[in-house]
């Protein structure tokens, strides 16, 4: 199954579904309210999704869908000065990756993760205090984790990888790199995909990059418009 969004202009929002790879059998996923970004569990049982909690309040760190049932259930933020929105599943399933903004404190900004069994257990991975550090995605040993950040002002400043201990901090794009997504790791652990626009001008393309920060390529696609082109 391929989990995604559509945007419901009823909602002004995005509504998650399920469908087949071939797009039959298209199921709504969460129809309490508008959700979005939702991400598979390692073992295919689960969706994490983008949503605001089932009981009015705005404390949720995770919501997590059983996809076969589509039961809900909700992790309550570990720590009220802190906002965390947690979607990407640890290789082994008992983590999730959050990128967090503290509230009001902006030093405490950066990723963390808490347990995905029950939402505590919260672990800070990065700082950027007064920026943002977007998470991206786990190698698959699980050992390393790819995330975009940005300055105090929005700017990207480049892709990153980190050990999920929070050690060995390297940026793997060439300074001033505009990049446009967090970042998704090769099933082998040795690249990484991402998007980017080579100027402010120009669209976004995709890109990979070994996980050290060696060959950077261009993957070049054929579309209409051109990925990557001016932006007219």
């Amino acid at each position: 199954r391929i989990a995604f969004a559509l945007f419901d202009p009823a909602l002004d929002g995005t509504v998650t579904y399920t469908a087949n790879p071939d797009g039959s059998h298209v199921e709504q996923l969460f129809s309490a309210g508008p959700s979005g970004e939702p991400r598979w569990s390692p073992d295919g049982s689960e969706v994490a999704i983008l949503a605001p909690c089932t009981d009015g309040e705005e404390n949720c760190a995770a919501v997590i869908v059983n996809a076969d049932t589509g039961t809900v259930r909700q992790l309550k933020a570990p720590d009220p000065t802190l906002f965390t929105g947690c979607l990407q599943w640890s290789p082994d399933g008992k983590r999730l990756a959050c990128m967090g903004f503290g509230e009001p404190d902006s030093s405490r900004n950066g990723i963390y993760t808490i347990r995905s069994s029950d939402g505590a257990g919260l672990t800070r991975m990065t700082s950027n205090p007064g920026g943002e550090d977007l998470p991206g995605d786990y190698s698959p040993n699980g050992k390393r984790f790819v995330f975009a950040r940005f300055d105090q002002n929005g700017e990207p400043v480049g892709l990153y990888v980190v050990k999920t201990n929070g050690r060995d901090l390297r940026r793997i794009t060439p300074p001033g790199t505009i990049v446009s997504s967090p970042g998704d790791w090769s099933p082998q652990g040795n690249a990484i995909v991402f998007a980017r626009r080579v100027s402010a001008d120009m669209r976004n393309s995709l890109w990979v990059v070994h996980s050290n920060g060696s060959r950077l390529r261009e993957i070049r696609l054929q579309a209409e418009p051109a990925c990557g082109g001016p932006i007219s």
